[in-house]
């Protein structure tokens, strides 16, 4: 069999050799026929000249440039567009090496042997992660599961192993906006599970920063569920009656009580206030998901390369 390890890197420069080398010496260890797909996502520091480096050096190692920075879903799909066709099986991966090379054997095992279409790779120690990074990844699952109908393991990142069937039927969608972890669900398909135990980085620091990981949960979840736009129904009609009959009492009062008329103006301002909050919040969503259509609708590919 033969295997295709696809690679996004963004400035990266001081990871990539460390994870070739790795990745080199435990493929070849174990006698895999393999390539290692990069795909430059428009750094700005020297990855280009050293993924061209490596390109020029070792057969094996294929690179795609973007022109700008796309985005690390974007540089998923282009990595599983540019494959060989003579690859029987997918592998993402991220340049970190927080994902040990050492849990692909138990991935190419699992799937012989298992005859899944896909086997992921399910992180069962997360202690080298922040607690923050920790808590807030188990609180997007659980909100994410929750609200969509495309439901993700936990604990499961881009790290798995994609038969060459699987990654034929992923390429046939046209979702512009990509949230590859559901992507990969969309597409159906029998899964088998390895678990690990992630690592540290090996160098340099990640560039997602809480308010860029914050903006990807939100547009993933608003690509993936319709709850965001149908809780307003929800809430609208729970809002509604309560304030009316509340609105009506206020009104008896102040017909035969006087001195309440300064508390009732107060009352009412606030509920004004209330629901201006309560309307612009839902008229952001909708922006958000108009945001969405009209940029499905220009039908621009996802990425240039150079």
């Amino acid at each position: 069999m033969k295997l295709s390890l696809i690679v996004p890197v963004y400035n990266e420069e001081k990871t990539i050799p460390i994870f070739y080398h790795d990745a080199k010496e435990n493929l070849v260890k174990q006698a895999f026929d393999f390539e290692i797909l990069f795909v430059n996502d428009g750094s700005v520091d020297n990855t280009e000249a050293i993924l061209n480096e490596l390109c020029q050096q070792d057969v094996q190692v294929k690179v795609i440039h973007f022109t700008r920075n796309f985005g690390k879903e974007a540089a998923l799909f282009a990595g599983l567009e540019h494959i060989d066709e003579t690859i029987d099986a997918v592998i993402p991966i991220d340049v970190d090496l927080q994902d040990p090379i050492e849990t692909i054997p138990l991935l190419v095992k699992k799937w012989e042997s298992s005859k899944a279409d896909s086997v992921l790779a399910k992180r069962v120690d997360r202690s080298s992660d922040s607690l923050a990074k920790r808590l807030s990844s188990k609180l997007f699952y659980k909100v994410y599961n929750q609200l969509s109908n495309n439901k993700i393991e936990e604990n499961v990142g881009d790290f798995r192993l994609l038969s060459k069937g699987v990654v034929d039927r992923i390429i046939q969608l046209g979702d512009y906006e990509l949230f590859m972890k559901g992507v990969y669900n969309i597409v159906g398909g029998t899964c088998a599970i390895v678990e690990y135990t992630r690592e540290p980085r090996v160098k340099g620091v990640s560039n997602f920063s809480p308010f860029k990981l914050l903006g990807f949960a939100v547009g993933s979840l608003l690509s993936s569920s319709i709850f965001p736009l149908r809780i307003w129904l929800y809430l609208g009609v729970s809002l509604f009656f309560p304030s009316f009959f509340l609105l009506l009492v206020v009104f008896i009062k102040w017909l035969f009580t006087a001195h309440l008329m300064m508390s009732s103006t107060y009352l009412i301002s606030d509920i004004i206030v209330m629901f201006s909050g309560v309307q612009l919040l839902s008229i952001g969503i909708l922006g958000e998901y108009l945001w969405k259509i009209y940029n499905q609708s220009l039908n621009r590919p996802r990425y240039f390369k150079k």
